[in-house]
């Protein structure tokens, strides 16, 4: 949608992923040397993990786009460009391989198109950022004299950071077989600006809605999943606008067992009683405005 409103062309990125651990796997057939089913489904499954922390903060598909915010999904240039942070999409350094495919485009680019390479660079314009870290565009008219502020021509670059694509390490389990592997990712670490991790959700309202993957870690206790779960509903404003995957029996369970006595005896501890008071208050002002007494029944 945003890569519409700008109408600019919108590029899909592939996380480049390559399992460490080869016993157990054939990841190519021995006489063919072609890749094997399994491994190609091997690598698809590995590509839709939604959760970032299993992923050392790199996701499995980036989209992006000239004059798209973002957020960095991890530290590029500390203390300034780091986890979280936002920005706007300024230029994006294409692999020379894909850009000159487009050049055959002869200036009628398309509105998709899919890396066959992780860009060289892209750059992003950080909010409330003012260093300078790239050196400024100097126009023909200054190249001896050096950059002029006052020269329209010529410009600054401030806040604005250069991103390449990063190299991690992270675990992979597949639930079916059993196959475990170290995997090493080559991906940006780069996410469209409204897509982020819970924490950052609370105390919002998601519009016009969320979508929403329900993956837990394991070894949360009952009550932080009863919390996430809690949050995760009611960020929108009405469940047709939250549209939910990973969804299963146990989500359900935790859905339909209720809040944890812990946090119900903590909320009475700490409301209880101005609870009490703001009903008794409301009633006060319900027979100082003359209204009828309220329905207590239902």
């Amino acid at each position: 949608m945003s890569a519409k409103e700008a109408q600019k062309t919108l590029f899909y990125l592939q996380a480049t992923d390559k399992p460490l651990q080869q016993t157990g796997f054939l990841l190519r057939d021995e006489i063919s040397g072609e890749t094997t089913k399994q491994a190609k489904e091997l690598w698809h499954k590995m590509l839709q993990v939604p959760n970032l922390n299993a992923t050392r903060r790199l996701p499995g598909i980036v989209c992006i786009h000239l004059q798209m915010r973002v957020r960095l999904t991890g530290s590029v240039l500390p203390p300034w460009a780091v986890q979280d942070s936002s920005g706007v999409i300024t230029h994006i350094e294409l692999h020379p391989s894909d850009a000159e495919i487009l050049n055959g485009f002869q200036g009628n680019m398309p509105a998709e198109y899919k890396l066959l390479f992780p860009p060289l660079a892209i750059y992003v314009a950080l909010d409330k950022v003012d260093i300078e870290f790239i050196p400024p565009t100097v126009c023909p008219s200054h190249q001896v004299t050096g950059f002029d502020g006052v020269c329209p021509e010529c410009q600054s670059h401030p806040g604005l950071v250069q991103v390449c694509p990063q190299k991690k390490k992270w675990h992979y389990t597949d639930t079916e077989s059993g196959y475990a592997t170290s995997v090493e990712r080559t991906q940006l670490p780069i996410m469209p600006e409204k897509a982020c991790p819970l924490y950052g959700l609370q105390g919002t309202t998601t519009d016009p809605g969320l979508i929403g993957h329900f993956a837990m870690p394991r070894r949360l206790d009952t009550d932080i999943k009863w919390l996430i779960v809690y949050v995760m509903l009611s960020r929108v404003r009405s469940l047709d606008r939250l549209a939910s995957f990973g969804i299963d029996n146990k989500i359900r369970e935790i859905m339909e067992s209720g809040p944890p006595e812990t946090l119900v005896g903590n909320f009475d501890k700490l409301f209880l009683e101005k609870a009490k008071r703001t009903r008794v208050a409301a009633r006060q002002a319900r027979r100082a405005l003359g209204w009828p007494p309220a329905d207590t029944s239902a």
